[in-house]
């Protein structure tokens, strides 16, 4: 996959994060103050976090917005930080210069979105695996 497919993806990727985002706070769901995502802290601080008063509804909303933030929590900071103002909140023009020279920020910019979808594909595929493998119970015959 090209860089342009993966940035391509990436935004419809950070689309339907919002969206989620969006459906499971008018759903009722109480996320924890000053959650949900900034890019500035460390790994562990935020990790995980659960969703209360989500139902059958807003399940899929809340595993793709847990799954997008534990790819965004792999990632190293200054990764995550331009992720986070180029794709997932849409930071103004230019909001990068006083973080990194044009040539380090395109740099990380290429290298951010490759490894976030890397770690993208692992976290679906583990995902994928852990609600659709069946069980020894249901191998076994009766």
């Amino acid at each position: 996959m090209t860089y342009k497919e993966m940035s391509k993806e990436l935004k419809e990727i950070a689309k339907t994060y919002n969206r989620s985002l969006q459906d499971l706070i008018v759903n009722g769901a109480q996320i924890k103050e000053g959650f949900l995502f900034d890019p500035s802290k460390r790994n562990d601080e935020y990790a995980f976090f659960q969703f209360k008063g989500t139902n059958s509804s807003t399940i899929n909303a809340e595993r793709f917005v847990l799954s997008v933030n534990f790819a965004l929590t792999c990632l190293k900071t200054e990764y995550r930080t331009i992720l986070w103002h180029d794709y997932f909140r849409k930071a103004e023009n230019g909001w990068w210069i006083s973080y990194f020279s044009k040539t380090s920020y395109y740099r990380n910019r290429r290298e951010a979105v490759k490894e976030f979808m890397e770690i993208k594909m692992d976290a679906n595929n583990f995902y994928c695996l852990l609600y659709t493998s069946p069980s020894p119970r249901d191998r076994t015959r009766s």
